[in-house]
């Protein structure tokens, strides 16, 4: 084979992942604001987006449809699960958000200070909430509590590993924020790969046992 075949057939095949994955990160990222738009399905959509992911990490070649499939089933077989990450969600975005407009209103200082206090522990919970949802995405039998226990585990094995982690994806928001279709069509998708990666980098790298194998007893 010569090199110029060979350089041409390299290239055609990594296009080809990287076309094959960017399409699923905007599947999943469509998708996951469609099935969010009840609100309170949001945890059981990032577990799914999660499932879906880590099929594809796995080395599960299958069709876009297929994928579609499986995060529609694996999303309402989650929904209860997912519940508990919901609620927390909106109840920090709620409170962020009045103090931002009790804020504005008055010109209050503490709630000014209670904004930004806010702000930061939305930042720093969002992924572990996240990481949380990957592993239940991972491991059926694993609740909610079971899987922050977990989560705050694998965070307090690597914290400056965590600390980046948090850098990256605080990055990818702002710029989604800034190009706000970038935010529908790749956001979810790109969140959820960059934890699959990480956590899973976590796990080789920090004798943190999976999922499957831990903490699976704890009930909501």
């Amino acid at each position: 084979m010569k090199v110029t075949d060979l350089i041409s057939r390299y290239t055609d095949e990594n296009l080809s992942y990287v076309y094959d994955d960017l399409v699923t990160i905007i599947t999943i990222s469509v998708l996951f604001f469609i099935l969010s738009i009840p609100v309170f399905t949001i945890g059981s959509s990032m577990i799914a987006a999660h499932k879906v992911i880590n099929d594809v990490h796995d080395g599960r070649r299958i069709s876009e449809m297929g994928r579609m499939k499986v995060m529609i089933r694996t999303f309402s077989q989650n929904l209860l699960r997912g519940l508990p990450i919901s609620i927390l969600l909106l109840l920090l975005f709620f409170m962020e958000l009045m103090y931002i407009q009790i804020t504005l209103v008055t010109g209050s200082s503490t709630f000014l200070v209670l904004s930004v206090v806010g702000l930061y522990i939305i930042i720093l919970t969002l992924p572990a909430l996240i990481r949380s949802s990957n592993i239940m995405s991972q491991s059926g039998s694993s609740t909610f509590i079971g899987s922050v226990l977990h989560s705050l585990l694998t965070i307090t094995s690597d914290k400056k590993g965590y600390v980046k982690h948090v850098g990256k994806m605080s990055l990818i928001v702002a710029i989604c924020s800034l190009i706000p279709i970038l935010g529908v069509i790749l956001l979810p998708g790109i969140l959820s790969v960059m934890e699959v990666k990480s956590y899973e980098t976590v796990v080789t790298n920090r004798d943190v046992a999976s999922p499957k194998k831990s903490m699976t007893q704890h009930e909501i």
